[in-house]
């Protein structure tokens, strides 16, 4: 099953308040309360669009899937890659167990390889 997954996102961007977010990004308020509240079952393509915009990610990190009990698929199969992945710790976890020189040292490669993109 496929659902939208947008609390990571909020964490990361540090949005304290997201339904005024995504108004705020164009988004109706009725669509706005069945997206956070996990009730949507479908989603305007404008929609997509306006939440990929706001919140700087790709449709395929907005979803979620879940597999559906007794459903098996390939190891290779394209909807696996939306899967949770298990206990992965948080940007802030990994930070906060860092040595202050090797967060220097990370933002240094980090800002490096941005600019040859």
């Amino acid at each position: 099953m496929l659902s939208l997954n947008l609390n990571p996102i909020f964490k990361v961007r540090n949005i304290e308040n997201p339904h005024h977010f995504l108004v705020k990004a164009g988004i109706p308020s009725y669509a706005v309360v069945k997206i956070l509240n996990g009730s949507v079952t479908t989603l305007k393509l404008t929609h997509i669009e306006s939440l990929c915009n706001a919140l700087f990610c790709e449709p395929s990190d907005l979803l979620l899937f879940t597999p559906t009990k007794g459903e098996t698929y390939p190891d290779n199969h394209p909807l696996l890659k939306l899967k949770r992945a298990e206990n992965t710790p948080s940007f802030q976890d990994i930070i906060a167990n860092m040595l202050l020189r090797e967060i220097k040292e990370a933002t240094k490669a980090f800002i490096e390889s941005k600019k040859e993109n």
